[in-house]
C-alpha cells in the first residue's frame, strides 16, 4: 500500500508512527487495519508488536487477534505488553516448535491468559473427552450454537462388544466438564443471535466478559 498524502490527510495518526511500521504497511506486510490500531499504542508495544506479526506471518485476522488479545491483557491487568510477551517469545524458543507451530503457540497462550476460566474449562473437557475416547466413545461437540445438540460414534468390534459399550454409555452423566458446558449454551442462547455470535468460543468469550 503506497503512503500518500491523501492516506495522511485521511489518517493523520500515521504521521507519527514509527517508520518500520510505515514501511511495513507499503510492503502489505500489515494491513492498514492494524496500522491504525497500533497507532493508539505506545511507540515501543507497537513496535514489538509489529515484529510478532512480522515474525508469524500473521495475516489480517491473526493481526487483529493477537492486537485484541494482547491489548485486552495490558488494560486488565494494568500492565505493559513487554511484561509478559517476551515469557511467552522464551516458551516457543524452548519448545523449539516448527516455523509453521510458533505462531498457533502464541495465539493460544495469550488466550489462555486472558479467558483463564474459560481455557481451563475447555482443558478439563479435553481430558473427559478423552477419557469417553478411550472407553470406545467419540464425543463430537457442535461447532456452533444453532445445532441441535451433542453427537457420539461409537466402535465397536462385534455385538457383545457394542452391548458393553451401549452400558457403558451411563458413564456420560458423570461428565461435569459436558455438563457445564450445556449450561453455559443454554443460558447465552437467549441473545446469541443478537450479540452475533456463531461459535462456542465467541460464547464462552461473552460470558467471561459478563462475569
Amino acid at each position: 500500500m503506497i503512503i500518500n498524502e491523501t492516506i495522511l490527510t485521511k489518517y493523520p495518526r500515521l504521521k507519527n508512527l514509527p517508520e518500520a511500521i510505515i514501511n511495513s504497511l507499503e510492503r502489505d506486510e500489515i494491513s492498514l487495519k492494524t496500522v491504525l490500531v497500533l497507532a493508539e499504542l505506545p511507540i515501543e508495544e507497537s513496535e514489538y508488536l509489529l515484529a510478532a506479526i512480522i515474525k508469524y506471518y500473521f495475516g489480517v485476522n491473526k493481526q487483529q487477534e493477537l492486537i485484541k488479545l494482547a491489548v485486552d491483557i495490558k488494560e486488565r491487568d494494568n500492565i505493559s505488553l513487554n511484561e509478559f510477551l517476551p515469557g511467552i517469545e522464551k516458551e516457543i524458543i524452548g519448545k523449539n516448535l516448527k516455523e509453521a507451530d510458533r505462531g498457533t503457540f502464541l495465539i493460544s497462550r495469550l488466550r489462555e491468559k486472558r479467558y483463564p476460566q474459560v481455557s481451563a474449562f475447555k482443558k478439563e473437557l479435553e481430558e473427559k473427552k478423552n477419557i469417553l475416547k478411550r472407553e470406545g466413545f467419540d464425543l463430537i461437540l457442535p461447532s456452533n450454537i444453532e445445532e441441535e445438540g451433542y453427537k457420539i460414534e461409537i466402535s465397536f468390534r462385534d455385538d457383545k462388544d457394542l452391548l458393553g459399550k451401549v452400558k457403558k454409555l451411563e458413564t456420560i452423566i458423570h461428565n461435569l466438564a459436558l455438563k457445564k458446558f450445556g449450561q453455559l449454551r443454554e443460558s447465552v442462547s437467549p441473545f446469541a443471535e443478537k450479540q452475533g455470535l456463531l461459535t462456542d468460543d465467541d460464547i464462552l468469550k461473552t460470558l467471561q466478559k459478563r462475569k
